[in-house]
């Protein structure tokens, strides 16, 4: 075999190799997070989350930016009540109140003792925690404790702000609720500059074209794909 048909032969299996390289997905390397925690609901009359409040699971806090894929949680037998809840993302404005940015809508606990989870797509930063609203009484207290807030109000939907909600200080249990989290790419060098243009602007590969008046001819536009600049009637690129 000459030379000739054996370096075509290689150019043919390094951009084969090539391709197979760019058809990897680019999230590939992207791990997602489990935020918050699911279990076994207690079941009990005296253990429910009473219906008209919010909860915000302020110890299920989003890692980075990113985006929450999906909500989960297990249900329970449902010997006391069913119940609904919403799923939310909160994020903090200060003085413990919060903004809604992402929900599941209201569900239906199906008291099948089975993990459920509900898809979303809710962008999220660092900080962002998850919350819920108890649409009426829900068996949803799992015992894990975690720092919790709470307040009494409506049913809040997307963009509304809560108001003030008070601490618990003392709590030996938490919602069972948790989240999918997939963080954002880490910002890239980006890819190689394009050529130019056909105007020779700042970003381009050569200076701004003289605009002075006593060189009545220069021209703003570039010349060779905006490589270089004009000045009267003389290109230089």
């Amino acid at each position: 075999m000459d030379r000739l048909r054996c370096g075509a032969r290689v150019r043919r299996v390094l951009l084969v190799v090539g391709l197979a390289f760019a058809g990897l997905p680019v999230g590939s390397a992207l791990a997602a997070t489990t935020v918050g925690q699911t279990g076994t609901p207690v079941d009990s009359r005296q253990q429910l989350f009473t219906g008209g409040i919010e909860r915000a699971e302020t110890g299920s806090v989003m890692p980075g930016a990113g985006t929450v894929t999906s909500f989960q949680f297990r249900a329970g037998s449902c010997t006391a009540v069913a119940g609904s809840f919403d799923f939310q993302v909160l994020r903090p404005l200060g003085g413990n109140q919060y903004q809604v940015i992402g929900n599941t809508g209201t569900q239906t606990n199906p008291c099948d003792g089975m993990l459920h989870s509900y898809p979303v797509d809710i962008a999220v930063q660092a900080n962002d925690i998850l919350g819920v609203y108890v649409v009426s009484d829900w068996e949803g207290v799992i015992a894990v404790a975690a720092p919790e807030s709470f307040v009494v109000m409506a049913h809040p939907q997307v963009n509304d702000i809560t108001p003030k909600l008070r601490t618990i200080s003392f709590n030996d249990s938490s919602a069972d609720e948790s989240a999918t989290f997939v963080p954002s790419p880490e910002p890239g060098p980006g890819p190689s500059p394009m050529p130019g243009n056909g105007k020779n602007t700042p970003n381009g590969n050569g200076p701004l074209a003289n605009p002075s008046p006593q060189v009545p001819h220069g021209s703003p536009h570039g010349c060779g794909n905006g490589r270089g600049w004009k000045i009267g009637t003389q290109a230089r690129c």
